[in-house]
């Protein structure tokens, strides 16, 4: 059967003051776009919209990396586990992948520390965002969107995943708050599927 390309934006964060503009949301993106996953805070200070559960596991020693979960699946809960080898093992169960994004940011502060990945339930790489891009040093688009994260540095950027050996499949997506998803210069991922 024939493969359409669909387009999306992995990457969108919907926070508690959202909640209640979903269906906004979801129609004004519908004319720019094909799919917009929603990524969810699940962490205790956001408002946890009706409905959704929130499972919590393990402490933050250090960052490992960011990642954005989604399931196969509905119905899972809002998974708010701070180590990232517990959230793999959570993961494989319920059927979720953890999409590492903004990986060149400095390893073990909010970029990907490369020692601690699993192909099967991150099979992406989120290359680009509104951050900047995360592919490798010395390129033409910086990483430097948000400077309180620091700068682009050797060790988690996608290069670096891929020196290792890893194979990631690669996307870009926005990282986008509000009503702005889906627009030009934020990243986008195509999605090859024979249907919706």
């Amino acid at each position: 059967m024939a493969h359409n390309v669909y387009w999306g934006d992995f990457h969108y964060n919907l926070h508690s003051e959202n909640v209640e503009e979903i269906e906004t949301i979801l129609q004004e993106t519908s004319e720019r776009l094909d799919l917009l996953p929603l990524a969810y805070y699940p962490f205790l200070y956001y408002k946890t919209p009706e409905g959704l559960s929130v499972e919590t596991v393990g402490q933050r020693e250090q960052f490992l990396g960011d990642h954005n979960v989604f399931y196969f699946d509905e119905n899972n809960p809002l998974d708010a586990t701070e180590d990232l080898p517990d959230l793999f093992e959570n993961l494989r169960p319920r059927r979720g992948i953890a999409i590492p994004h903004h990986t060149g940011y400095s390893v073990h502060q909010r970029g990907k520390d490369w020692d601690y990945h699993d192909e099967d339930i991150s099979p992406f790489a989120e290359i680009f965002s509104c951050h900047g891009c995360s592919e490798g040093l010395d390129l033409p688009l910086d990483l430097n969107q948000n400077i309180s994260m620091g700068p682009r540095t050797s060790g988690g950027t996608v290069q670096d995943g891929l020196a290792r050996g890893y194979r990631l499949g690669i996307i870009a997506s926005g990282d986008s708050h509000g009503t702005f998803n889906g627009i030009w210069g934020r990243g986008l991922a195509a999605v090859c599927a024979e249907d919706l």
